[in-house]
């Protein structure tokens, strides 16, 4: 499971993953690298295809401000913070 969620994103709500939401997970995840892995071409769609939950944190504007990408054992990931 990983939770990121930008600084001083305020009050939030959790909703599902839709596919529009795709561009600003980019932004939230490649602006902690190299803390975390960058998500490959395609990479995204197949892990939200895998996931047991994927959800965003929203702001009270609508803007996506955080996610939470839940897999279990099976997923076919290879990122070190997942062994």
């Amino acid at each position: 499971m990983c939770l990121a969620m930008q600084p001083g994103a305020g009050s939030y709500r959790i909703r599902d993953f839709a596919p529009g939401d795709s561009s600003s997970i980019h932004r939230i995840n490649d602006a902690e690298i190299p803390n975390v892995t960058p998500f490959a071409e395609g990479e995204l769609q197949r892990l939200a295809d895998q996931a047991v939950y994927f959800g965003v944190a929203e702001s009270g504007s609508g803007a996506v401000v955080g996610f939470l990408l839940a897999l279990d054992e099976t997923a076919a990931y290879s990122s070190l913070n997942f062994q």
